[in-house]
């Protein structure tokens, strides 16, 4: 980080409830992580409603190609009525600029919230818009995080759409969080922290680091953590209809451990962490590796490769005294040429990490089938989601010859992002096809 890099912050804060009460404006309260955040401007506007986001194309959250910016977003709840929103932003996507007679480099760039109650919903519960400058001598690497906090609309769930805009550039990137403020143990409460950082882990994927884990109620001091190891197999063909088996919630080993103090956690798995033992409700954690979600070994490599492979094709690729040569290999094959195989490796194993970044639930994300879809298929052209069901179009929209997947939510106390696919034998051809695609050394995409 730049020691001489100051942020100056001119805030746009609006609200407005559904039954047009207007909320009380809060004091907003920031950490100086990568950045210092200085003076405010305060400006109300109206919340109207507008198009359901179900009825909207959110396809580009799923494809970071279409985007200059990629920020990321984290919201934890810290009183029964407020939460917080957290931000991390690249500064090396953020476009700097020198103005006239000015010594230093800025960027200038907006965060802005929506809370909406449903993806089906038209009404906008709370927003608020704030306007950030970073000035600095000279740009580089560095991570502008910082946080902002709002009224939790209800004791429920609900959607924050957070945004970040780059000013200078004139670039968008969009999120969608979902929150959980129902209960006393929501995972929302839960707070994890790295040994030695000032913010939460923006996601869920452990390392080799240590770290300490918080809740919301500053009375609860211990944590019961029931710790599951994985094995799970890889999703099959959307044409091959299966009855999936459901979890085990029986875990492999149970400890404690205390609020606030060092956690070690070194095995691969999932671990839950409880307040209430009772039922399954708690925070979770998962461990999948060296470097995950990215993939930085012939071993992380070698496991995706199955769903285009055959199996005896892969059991040889396995057995390679050298398996970094025999993944190599089997690219080298299929493209004939280096640069048609670094090109297959580039594409196939950037969808591998975008999976495992968009799709991880109690299993690795390019397990899934979203995951399978994702890496094979590639971005949907179209996609719409609502509270229980995401459609993925591949093609144009209301077109016959298009290709339509459906994936229904499933409930999970491990976390919210669990969805099992409409399997059907009219993908055989599909999926063939598709898959021949990548064996005969070409990239498939209908994008």
């Amino acid at each position: 980080m730049q020691s001489n890099s100051h942020l100056t912050a001119k805030f746009a804060k609006y609200a407005q409830s559904s039954q047009s009460k207007a909320l009380r404006p809060l004091r907003f309260s920031f950490a100086p992580f990568a950045v210092k955040l200085f003076a405010f401007t305060f400006i109300l506007s109206s919340c109207a409603g507008g198009s359901k986001l179900s009825n909207q194309n959110l396809s580009y959250i799923y494809n970071p190609e279409l985007e200059e910016l990629h920020p990321q977003f984290k919201v934890v709840n810290v009183k029964d009525s407020v939460a917080r929103l957290f931000f991390k932003i690249d500064a090396t996507e953020l476009l700097y600029t020198k103005k006239q007679g000015d010594t230093d480099f800025s960027a200038n760039f907006t965060v802005s919230y929506q809370l909406i109650s449903t993806f089906e919903a038209r009404e906008v519960l709370d927003s608020g818009s704030f306007v950030f400058e970073d000035r600095v001598d000279k740009p580089g690497a560095k991570e502008i995080i910082s946080f902002l906090d709002f009224e939790s609309p209800y004791n429920g769930t609900y959607l924050v759409k957070a945004s970040v805009t780059d000013l200078n550039r004139n670039q968008m990137a969009k999120a969608f969080v979902e929150v959980d403020n129902s209960t006393a143990n929501s995972r929302n409460n839960f707070y994890l922290k790295k040994n030695g950082a000032e913010y939460p882990l923006f996601n869920l994927f452990l390392d080799e680091n240590d770290y300490a884990l918080y809740h919301k109620n500053k009375s609860v001091k211990t944590f019961m953590v029931r710790y599951y190891r994985i094995n799970y197999p890889l999703a099959p063909p959307p044409f091959a209809i299966v009855n999936p088996k459901p979890f085990e919630f029986n875990a492999d080993s149970l400890f404690t451990v205390q609020a606030g103090e060092t956690i070690k956690l070194r095995s691969e798995g999932i671990y839950h962490f409880q307040v209430d033992s009772s039922d399954y409700e708690g925070f979770t954690l998962f461990k999948f590796g060296e470097n995950y979600p990215n993939i930085t070994n012939a071993k992380a490599m070698l496991e995706p490769l199955r769903y285009i492979t055959t199996k005896q094709e892969y059991t040889n690729i396995e057995n390679n005294k050298n398996l970094k040569e025999g993944v190599e290999s089997f690219w080298l094959d299929a493209s004939e040429t280096n640069d048609r195989g670094r090109e297959l490796i580039q594409k196939y194993y950037s969808r591998v990490e975008e999976s495992n970044k968009l799709f991880t639930s109690y299993m690795q994300g390019w397990k899934t089938d979203r995951g399978l879809i994702y890496m094979i298929f590639g971005p949907p052209n179209v996609l719409y989601k609502n509270s229980e069901i995401e459609t993925w179009v591949y093609g144009e929209e209301n077109n016959v010859m298009s290709l339509n997947f459906s994936f229904t939510k499933l409930s999970n106390p491990f976390c919210d992002n669990d969805y099992i696919m409409n399997r059907s034998t009219i993908y055989k051809s599909s999926w063939f096809r598709a898959v021949d695609t990548w064996r005969k050394g070409r990239v498939y995409t209908d994008n």
